[in-house]
């Protein structure tokens, strides 16, 4: 099976290089690299064509935001799964993609865990092994950087919704768990290492992600609207945020 590996950026040299080697040391070769650059002026396109033999298709052009680069390069995209790895995270090891191949047979799903550093501690964080999204809002959704999702199943969703310019990820997995039939895999590895410098850990975008999220169980799954309101209270944001600088 080929996993199409799909890197977005923009004006991140300094981390953009850490992100492709990860990917180009991957045991498993049976891989479609793609980077989905949006017009850098740091040097990022310098880094993109030092490793243009590795990198299957890219190209460095103005976009109209994260989910526009993302939507991008789903079109660009020929493998049977897809993994979005970008600029400044990393896989966890060379033998990610080798383990997770092994739990894709008849799965449209595949997910495990990301992780971040505290200063120099690894901290991993462990998805849900059961995602029960028919029971109610399911607010530990796997985060898209330790996700593998069939190519197909990405694109009967259309991609990412690029209405919710911060949580169109979250929207893109929440709706692929609550289709009927959908199947899927946890495995219970350490997938990814996540950069906590990225728009959602942002302080002035914390009201904006609430108010995102409202808007998205308004329109697809108003019966979870109180559920939402009870465990995802407007200043859980500011808590959470002020968690996150405890412990980075």
């Amino acid at each position: 099976m080929r996993i199409s590996i799909i890197t977005i950026n923009y004006n991140n040299a300094p981390n953009l290089r850490g992100t492709i080697e990860s990917v180009i040391n991957q045991t498993y070769r049976n891989v479609e690299y793609l980077v989905i650059d949006g017009a850098s002026t740091d040097g990022s396109g310098d880094i993109i064509k030092e490793f243009a033999n590795e990198i299957d298709y890219w190209v460095s052009e103005k976009d109209k935001g994260i989910y526009n680069a993302m939507n991008k390069g789903l079109i660009k995209a020929t493998g049977d799964y897809i993994l979005y790895l970008n600029s400044g995270d990393y896989f966890a090891d060379n033998n990610v993609l080798s383990d997770l191949i092994l739990d894709c047979a008849g799965k449209d799903i595949v997910y495990g865990n990301i992780g971040y550093y505290k200063n120099d501690t690894l901290i991993e964080l462990k998805s849900a092994e059961h995602i029960h999204f028919k029971t109610s809002y399911q607010h530990n959704l796997p985060p898209h950087p330790a996700l593998l999702i069939k190519r197909v199943l990405l694109q009967q969703l259309h991609g990412f919704d690029e209405d919710y310019p911060i949580i169109a990820d979250v929207v893109m997995i929440a709706k692929a768990f609550s289709i009927t039939g959908v199947t899927s895999k946890f495995k219970n590895r350490l997938v990814t290492i996540f950069d906590m410098n990225g728009v959602s850990s942002c302080k002035q975008n914390q009201q904006k992600i609430w108010e995102e999220r409202k808007k998205f169980i308004e329109k697809e799954f108003p019966g979870y609207l109180s559920d939402l309101k009870e465990n995802w209270p407007p200043n859980i944001f500011k808590k959470i945020l002020n968690f996150v600088r405890r412990v980075i």
